[in-house]
C-alpha cells in the first residue's frame, strides 16, 4: 500500500513529489536497520504509474533522486531502466546506455539474479544501435553468465543467438558459427524448447535467420520449420508471419521455388489479416524475386512496387511517430508550467485573504506580498524564458524533420527520372536488334531458295551478333534492377589475385586476337588476396577489359597491370583505343547524360556495364577512376581491399 500510495501521487505531477516523500520510508539510522524491498506486485504498479503519468522525464528524474536519497536500490533500478526506455524511443542511445548501466548497478545490491541478466542483455541491445559492438558482446556475454547459473536454457541459447549476430556484424565468421551452434544444441532438447515454448519459438526464429546470414540455408531451414510448429500451436499469428518469410528466404537460397512461393504467400495472407506490416513488405519483396525468377516480370513488378509502397508506408509511420512524440513533449512542458503558475496564483491569493487589520501585520503583510510579487514576477519571467527556449528548440527539430522529409522525395524524384531514362535507352536498344532478327527471318522465310548456304551462314552470324547485344543488353538490366531495388546477394570472401586477373583475361583472349589486339597482363606481383563479392568482381574486370578490346582498333595494345598500393591492390588497364572526349568523361558513370558509342567494329553497348560496376565497386568497398584522352587511348584504374590474412 506503502508503495501503491506513492505511485498515485507520482502520477500527479509535479506539485506531489513532497506529499510522495512522505510516504517512503526514512533512511536506516545505523546499518543493521533493513530497508524492505519491493514486492513483484509494487513493481508493477509502479509501472502502470509511469505510464499513465505521460512518461514526464522531468518527474521520473526528481522521484529518481528521491528514491535514491532514501535508499531504494530496488526502487531506483527500476526508474532508471523506465529512463532507458523512454531515451532509447527517443533515439537518445548514448543517454539509454547511461541509464541502463545506472540500472544495473542499483539492482546488482538487490542479488535479483535474472532481472540483472534481463538488464545486461537490454545494454547488449542498445550498444547495437551505436554499433558499438564489441562492447554489446561483453554486455551479452555478463548476461549469459546469470543465465547459466540460473540454469535458464532458454535464455542461454537466445543469448549466443544475439552473440553470434553480433560476431558476424563485425566479420567474426567462425567465432559467430560456434556461438550459433551452441544455441543450436540448447534447442535439439526437446525438454528445454517445452519448458518455455514462446521464447524458444522466438529463439528458434531468429537463430534460424542468423544461419541465413552466414549461408548455411539448410541448417536454417530445419530451425525455422521448428519454429512454425511451435508459434502455430501457440497460435502466436505474429511470430508464425515473420518466421514464414524468413523460410521463404531461407528456400530461396535453395531454389526451392515452390515452396519458397507457398511460403511468401502464406506469410502475405496473415499479415494482410492482421496487419503484419514488416512480414508484408518481406513477403512482398520475396514474391517479387520469385516471379522475377519464372519471368513474370508484369506480377514482379507488381509486387515489387507493393513492396515500395509498404516500405514508404513504415517510414511515414515512424517520421510521423517521431513528431507526434515531439510535439506531445512540448505539450507536456506547457501544461506543466500553466501548473507552476496556477499553484502560484493560488498561494498569493491565500496570503491575501489573511489580511489582518492591525497596521504593523498590515506593513508585515505588505512587504511579504511586495516581495512575493517580485519573486513570482521574476520566476514567471523566468519560466516564460525558458518555455520560449525549448519551444525554439522543439520548431527547430521539426524543422529539421520537414528538411529530411523534403531530401528524401527530392531522392526518390531523381531515382523515378533515372529509372525512366533507363526504360527509354533501354526501349530504343532493344528495338534495334529486335529489327535486325525479324529482318533476317522473314529474308528467310519468304525467299528460302533465294540463298546461298554461305550467304544464310553469314546472315546466321548476324543473327547471333544481334541475340548476343539482346542478351548483353538484358543480363545487364536485370543486375541493375537487383542491384537498384536491393535484391542482389552480396557474399564477400578472400579472392586470389592471380586466377582473378588470369580468369577474366582468358575469356576476351579469343576476341582479342581476331582484332590483332595484344593482350598482357603479368601477374608475377600478384600473390595476395582480395576480399569482396567473387560475382560483382568478376563482373567488374569483365565489363573493363571488354570495352577496352571493343575500343581498340587493329593490332593494338591492352595491359593489365597490377601491384598492392596503401594496403589496396591497384588493377590498372590501358588500351591504346579510341579514347574519350573531356564531355564523355566526365558524363561516364551518369545513366541521365551518358552518350552511347560503338565499338572499332561497330559493337553496341547499353552503357548500364560501367553504371553497375561504379555501383558493384562501391559497395565492395573499392574504388574506381578512369582517364582518357580522345584518339590517344583510356586507362582505368581499380583499387580493391586486401584480406585481412
Amino acid at each position: 500500500m506503502r508503495l501503491l500510495l506513492f505511485c498515485v501521487f507520482l502520477t500527479l505531477g509535479l506539485t506531489t513529489i513532497g506529499t510522495a516523500q512522505s510516504f517512503l520510508k526514512k533512511k536506516p539510522k545505523d546499518d543493521t536497520e533493513q530497508i524492505a524491498p519491493i514486492t513483484a506486485s509494487e513493481k508493477q504498479d509502479l509501472i502502470i504509474a509511469y505510464k499513465e503519468a505521460g512518461k514526464k522525464k522531468n518527474v521520473l528524474r526528481k522521484v529518481l533522486q528521491l528514491s535514491i536519497d532514501e535508499g531504494y536500490d530496488s526502487l531506483t533500478s527500476v526508474i532508471y531502466e523506465h529512463l532507458s526506455n523512454v531515451q532509447v524511443e527517443e533515439e537518445k542511445y548514448d543517454n539509454a546506455l547511461e541509464s541502463i548501466t545506472q540500472a544495473i548497478h542499483y539492482n546488482d545490491h538487490t542479488h535479483q539474479k535474472k532481472r540483472t541478466a534481463n538488464l545486461y542483455n537490454q545494454a547488449g541491445h542498445i550498444c547495437q544501435y551505436l554499433k558499438k559492438f564489441d562492447k554489446s558482446i561483453s554486455y551479452y556475454n555478463q548476461a549469459l553468465k546469470f543465465y547459466e547459473d540460473l540454469g535458464d536454457q532458454v535464455e542461454v541459447a537466445n543469448t549466443h543467438v544475439n552473440i553470434g549476430n553480433t560476431y558476424y556484424k563485425t566479420g567474426r565468421v567462425e567465432e559467430s558459427k560456434e556461438s550459433l551452434i551452441k544455441a543450436s544444441k540448447t534447442f535439439e532438447n526437446p525438454t528445454v524448447v517445452n519448458s518455455n515454448k514462446k521464447e524458444s519459438a522466438k529463439g528458434l526464429a531468429d537463430l534460424g535467420k542468423a544461419y541465413d546470414d552466414i549461408g548455411d540455408f539448410r541448417k536454417a531451414l530445419n530451425l525455422l520449420e521448428n519454429s512454425l510448429v511451435i508459434f502455430e500451436s501457440n497460435e502466436d499469428y505474429e511470430g508464425l508471419a515473420s518466421s514464414l518469410a524468413s523460410l521463404g528466404h531461407v528456400q530461396l537460397n535453395l531454389k526451392r521455388y515452390e515452396d519458397a512461393e507457398k511460403s511468401f504467400l502464406r506469410s502475405l495472407e496473415i499479415s494482410q489479416q492482421y496487419n503484419y506490416k514488416l512480414s508484408m513488405m518481406e513477403s512482398y519483396k520475396g514474391m517479387s524475386q520469385i516471379l522475377s525468377i519464372k519471368k513474370d516480370y508484369k506480377e514482379a513488378l507488381d509486387m515489387y512496387d507493393s513492396y515500395i509502397l509498404m516500405k514508404d508506408s513504415i517510414y511515414l509511420e515512424d517520421k510521423k511517430a517521431a513528431v507526434a512524440a515531439a510535439t506531445s513533449q512540448l505539450n507536456l512542458k506547457i501544461n506543466e508550467q500553466e501548473l507552476m503558475l496556477s499553484h502560484k496564483r493560488a498561494e498569493l491569493s491565500t496570503i491575501l485573504d489573511k489580511k489582518n487589520d492591525q497596521l504593523l501585520i498590515s506593513m508585515i503583510l505588505a512587504f511579504v506580498l511586495t516581495s512575493l510579487v517580485i519573486i513570482f514576477l521574476f520566476k514567471k519571467y523566468q519560466n516564460k524564458k525558458r518555455v520560449s527556449e525549448n519551444l525554439q528548440k522543439e520548431n527547430s527539430s521539426l524543422i529539421k524533420t520537414n528538411v529530411d522529409l523534403s531530401q528524401s522525395q527530392e531522392f526518390l524524384e531523381k531515382t523515378n527520372a533515372a529509372k525512366d531514362k533507363l526504360f527509354s535507352i533501354v526501349a530504343h536498344d532493344l528495338k534495334s536488334p529486335i529489327a535486325s532478327i525479324k529482318g533476317f527471318t522473314e529474308l528467310l522465310a519468304t525467299n528460302p531458295d533465294a540463298f546461298t548456304l554461305a550467304e544464310i551462314a553469314d546472315l546466321g552470324k548476324k543473327m547471333n551478333a544481334s541475340l548476343g547485344n539482346l542478351n548483353q543488353l538484358l543480363d545487364n538490366l536485370l543486375k541493375w534492377a537487383m542491384s537498384q531495388s536491393g535484391l542482389m546477394e552480396f557474399h564477400p570472401q578472400e579472392i586470389q589475385c592471380t586466377d582473378f586477373i588470369e580468369s577474366n583475361i582468358q575469356i576476351y583472349q579469343p576476341i582479342a586476337e581476331k582484332k590483332l589486339i595484344v593482350l598482357k597482363a603479368p601477374t608475377d606481383n600478384c600473390e595476395v588476396k582480395l576480399y569482396g563479392d567473387v560475382n560483382m568482381l568478376n563482373f567488374v574486370l569483365r565489363n573493363i577489359i571488354h570495352n577496352a578490346v571493343k575500343f581498340t582498333d587493329h593490332k593494338g595494345s591492352i595491359h593489365v597491370t597490377s601491384k598492392v598500393s596503401n594496403s589496396q591492390l591497384k588493377i590498372t588497364v590501358s588500351d591504346t583505343g579510341v579514347g574519350m572526349s573531356s564531355e564523355a568523361l566526365e558524363n561516364i558513370f551518369n545513366i541521365d547524360r551518358r552518350k552511347k558509342s560503338l565499338g572499332t567494329l561497330h559493337e553496341k553497348g547499353t552503357g548500364l556495364g560501367l553504371v553497375l560496376s561504379k555501383e558493384f565497386m562501391d559497395k565492395n568497398g573499392g574504388r574506381m577512376d578512369v582517364s582518357s584522352e580522345l584518339g590517344r587511348g583510356t586507362t582505368f584504374t581499380l583499387y580493391f581491399p586486401l584480406a585481412k590474412s
